[in-house]
């Protein structure tokens, strides 16, 4: 068995560091850093009364975007680094960073269509974090990442009046009953 530990700058194996070999085998230790530049011009579109799609332009110099959707009247929690989280356009089934703050995007493009399982008429946050790595060795740029804030549609009424009566009560006013 042969361990590197300490002080390391190079790649695995190179005998400076981060390295532990077990058996020949070279497992590295390398740590993520964290993106330079986050996602921006965070835009919605599509809005429905359970739903909305996003798009957004990548941090330059990041491997990913991961995006989270929370209603805006509940705290703001962001990602720990090396936790992946489990995306998903279904706003129930998305990985949580807790019950409020779901993950509905992890990947490397520049939009989520889609999405849904979201409340009508209710006011949501998406954010965009830039990230590099993978796996556990994950790091999420958390440093003012950009946020948008949309409203979803009002559901359409299921049922109508039946009857309409209009009244004259005076030549400038009427009165008028729904039932």
């Amino acid at each position: 068995m042969y361990a590197e530990m300490a002080g390391g700058s190079g790649g695995p194996g190179d005998g400076t560091g981060n390295d532990i070999i077990v058996n020949g085998i070279v497992n590295s230790t390398t740590l993520c850093s964290d993106p330079g530049t986050q996602a921006s011009s965070i835009t919605v579109a599509n809005t429905t009364v359970g739903g909305t799609d996003i798009s957004w332009t990548p941090g330059a110099i990041a491997t990913g975007s991961i995006v989270v959707i929370r209603p805006t009247a509940s705290a703001n929690l962001i990602p720990s680094d090396g936790t992946n989280y489990t995306p998903n356009t279904a706003w129930g089934s998305a990985g949580q960073i807790d019950v409020n703050n779901r993950v509905i995007y992890r990947s490397n493009g520049s939009s989520v269509t889609g999405i849904t399982g979201l409340l009508p008429e209710t006011s949501y946050t998406i954010t965009v974090y830039a990230y590099n790595g993978g796996g556990t060795n994950i790091c999420y740029n958390t440093g003012t990442p950009e946020s948008i804030t949309f409203m979803t549609l009002a559901a359409e009424a299921t049922a109508h009046a039946a009857t309409f009566t209009c009244l004259t009560a005076s030549a400038t006013t009427i009165n008028l009953s729904f039932s």
